[in-house]
């Protein structure tokens, strides 16, 4: 009874701890407020526990990054409106929009695709964000648009591809890694495959990897699996400020 009684305690602190310590996400997209699509993603964003600050892709980009823990660029997000505007973020960035990939310095413009498709092929199973996963999971019901890349340049971790076209679908960059123009990734980069048309038909399999891509791009999901995100919390603000 007692030790029932301890552990309770005990888990009720870490989550009391994590809610308290959560961070905030700036979010890049089409529109503020949100449309239904962004408003999904935000949604699961701050059912991690963070503060999504959104802002239109029609503001003065890069917006202010103080006391921000990382960003988030949906789909929706025009590239011509930003470009290279995160390249330089010193805060981790988790992109959905691939036609900016050329400007992040991750691979050459007209290497970038969204084919419909409902099917990632993991490459590889040992990472934190795809770990039990099968070789192939379902995204969407059925096929609609997947942003994806074919030709990713640098020291680029490639994670999942789309079954159809072979294109890269989940990928990152730690901090520090080349990217195509020579330079180094300031701060972790993940790449990810929604488009904003297939939001609304995403799967949970498909959600869980979204989130997991967040929590490991702002390092709240460690390699060593026994760490806990309170204590890679606080590991984050020490490494990204």
């Amino acid at each position: 009874m007692r030790f029932t009684l301890f552990i309770s305690i005990t888990l009720l602190f870490l989550f009391t701890s994590w809610a308290i310590a959560a961070g905030k996400i700036v979010m890049v997209c089409a529109a503020v407020p949100l449309g239904v699509e962004d408003q999904l993603i935000a949604d699961h964003i701050e059912k991690l526990g963070f503060k999504v600050e959104p802002h239109q892709h029609l503001e003065k980009h890069p917006v202010d990054l103080s006391g921000v823990d990382g960003v988030f660029i949906a789909e929706s997000t025009s590239s011509v409106n930003i470009t290279s505007a995160y390249k330089s973020a010193t805060v981790p960035v988790i992109n959905a929009e691939t036609y900016t990939y050329d400007d992040m310095g991750f691979a050459p413009d007209g290497s970038f695709n969204s084919d419909p498709d409902d099917t990632l092929i993991i490459k590889d199973r040992n990472h934190p964000i795809t770990k039990g996963f099968g070789e192939k999971v379902k995204i969407h019901t059925t096929p609609i648009a997947v942003m994806s890349c074919s030709d990713m340049k640098g020291d680029v971790h490639i994670l999942a591809t789309v079954a159809g076209n072979g294109n890269v679908a989940i990928s990152f960059y730690e901090k520090g890694a080349k990217v195509m123009d020579g330079t180094t990734a300031p701060a972790r980069r993940v790449n990810i495959f929604p488009h904003t048309t297939a939001i609304t038909s995403l799967t949970d399999e498909a959600w869980k990897l979204i989130e997991r891509s967040v929590l490991f791009g702002l390092g709240l999901m460690p390699v060593n699996p026994k760490r806990a995100l309170a204590v890679t919390w606080g590991t984050l603000k020490a490494e990204y400020r």
